[in-house]
Parts: C-alpha cells; structure tokens; sequence
C-alpha cells in the first residue's frame, strides 16, 4: 500500500510529529554499580572542608584581635585627651611677677614664677604641677588625682615640704 505524503515526511524527520521522543539526557544517568557519592563526601572534599573552617577561624581569631587593638588605642587617645582637658580647665594663671619655685622634671632643675600663697600651696599638696606639651600648669589637688588615673605622665612629682621623716640623718657630731 501507498502511504500517504504525510506519513513518508514523518518516517523521513522532515515534518513534524505529535509523537516525537524525548531525547533522553546523559546527565540524569546514575550508575547503579558504583556506590553513591552524594551520601559519603570523599576524603578529598572533607579536608577541603576542615581547611575552610581552619581558616574561617584564624580569620576570626585575627578580626578579634584587631579588634580588641583599635578597641584599646581608642580607649588610649580618650584618656590622654581626658587628661588634657582637665589640665587646660583647671590650670591656674601663673603671674608675671613673683618668685621662682624650683622642682624636679627628668633630672634638670626647673623653675617657674609662682606667688607667696601659690608656693605654699604646693608645698602643703593643694596645688600639683602638670606638664603639657612642654609647658607647665598649676592644678589643684582634685584635678591632679583625675589626671593621675587616665594619664599619669603628665604629672610632675613634688617633693615632700619636709613632712616625714628624714632619709638622711645629720650626725650627732655635726649638730652644735
């Protein structure tokens, strides 16, 4: 029998058919003889993973311990800048005209000009000295403690105005 032109166009692949097949894909394939790789990653994947956490925890360790740096030289500039303030606040004017007081700063004996009631206000300790960009400042007793707990530094120890007891004894021989 003679098929029609339709039916010679489909055996042929030149028409289009209802009844196409569907290409099968390769990749869907699993093979049934091997065993299965998704449920057992292998030794390869597993140290790449325990390499991955490794390093995700150094990363960490290191951000924290930056961190923790930019925390404490933060901490660092808010307590000098405390100290300065209360230095430039509460410093006393120092006269024009008056007699030196002498003191101590890294070995080298200062002075600066202070008045009678100023000079014995810093011997008694109602008065400290301050150093501040190479400068000195007359500050009272409260202001010296705040400054000693955020930037001890800026302090220049005052000797004692002879209130204790002596560290060097004059011999009897020497006393009249």
């Amino acid at each position: 029998m003679c098929k029609s032109l339709q039916e010679q166009l489909q055996e042929a692949g030149l028409s289009g058919s209802k009844k196409k097949k569907a290409k099968k894909s390769t990749w869907g394939r699993v093979n049934r003889h091997q065993p299965d790789k998704a449920s057992k990653p292998s030794k390869e994947i597993e140290q790449i993973r325990q390499q991955a956490a490794k390093r995700q925890a150094e990363e960490a360790e290191r951000n924290r311990r930056l961190n923790e740096e930019k925390r404490a030289a933060q901490q660092s500039h808010d307590r000098k800048a405390q100290a300065r303030q209360l230095i430039l606040e509460h410093a006393q004017p120092r006269p024009s005209n008056g007699k030196p007081f002498y003191f101590v700063d890294r070995g080298v004996v200062l002075s600066i000009l202070v008045t009678d009631t100023t000079r014995r206000q810093l011997a008694n300790r109602r008065l400290g000295l301050a150093k501040l960009d190479e400068r000195y400042y007359i500050i009272p007793a409260q202001t010296v403690a705040k400054v000693l707990e955020r930037e001890p530094k800026h302090i220049i120890a005052l000797p004692d105005g002879g209130a204790g007891d002596d560290t060097h004894p004059v011999p009897d021989d020497l006393i009249w």
